[in-house]
């Protein structure tokens, strides 16, 4: 009976420390279902739930819904974050010239918001020379939110009325640390580094891709000697 005990233990340690090496928000990160990531953007973008991100039910005008996600770059890599917006249906591309879009980094003690982009979804299409997306910003070492809120005007025509808005909403991320990016068109506001940002916080560097590339199988042994562990005691016990 002690022996059996002992196993047991042994193995639900070996799971719990496989978790703790490697924990379960890092495996599966929460994703909405009409966001896409191209590049490196799924290392540099985060949400805290997988609801659909700026989407609308019924389109009211005078209606707005606002969503965060943060962004988050300890790689030491000079990123250059992007995005766009596409409408799920074709049907919805003329309600992308009336929806207003507001991509800002909030208010931060003494550091009023700063807004990256406010302006019909329509025109992210034009931030050219970037293509059909908009920037959002070029630095290293960044660790904020940023909150994008899309609204309906309220002297929206009645043609749009009652209608759904679903839009696929794409996020790209590329390595700058080459030569300078190309300056911003200037109807386009700038964006100032966000290490400069007062009040945010600046994660330490350093290269973790070996590190990250190890914990990943280990853990996953670990929680697989665990689950062995545990199913050879059960069994045991069931036949006797």
């Amino acid at each position: 009976m002690l022996k059996r005990r002992l196993l047991c233990i042994a193995g639900a340690a070996l799971v719990c420390s496989g978790l703790l090496l490697f924990p379960s928000s890092s495996l599966a990160a929460p994703l909405p279902p009409n966001v896409e990531f191209m590049g490196l953007a799924e290392r540099l973008v985060f949400f805290e739930d997988d609801d659909p991100f700026l989407s609308f039910a019924e389109v009211v005008p005078g209606d707005s819904v606002t969503r965060g996600f943060f962004v988050r770059n300890t790689s030491g890599v000079n990123a250059a974050l992007f995005m766009k917006a596409e409408p799920v249906n074709d049907t919805d591309r003329a309600l992308l010239e009336r929806l207003n879009i507001k991509i800002a980094l909030p208010h931060r003690g003494p550091s009023p918001e700063q807004v990256l982009y406010d302006g019909p979804v329509a025109r992210m299409a034009e931030s050219e020379p970037f293509g059909d997306f908009v920037q959002l910003g070029v630095g290293r070492d960044i660790d904020v939110e940023l909150i994008v809120t899309l609204s309906v005007p309220a002297d929206l025509t009645s043609e749009f009325m009652g209608r759904s808005a679903q839009f696929k909403w794409t996020f790209r991320a590329e390595d700058r640390s080459g030569p300078p990016f190309p300056t911003q068109p200037p109807h386009y506001p700038p964006f100032p580094p966000v290490t400069e940002i007062p009040g945010v916080k600046a994660p330490g560097t350093g290269d973790k891709s070996i590190a990250e590339a190890i914990r990943l199988p280990f853990a996953v042994l670990l929680v697989l000697l665990g689950l062995l562990f545990l199913v050879t005691v059960f069994k045991r016990k069931k036949e006797e």
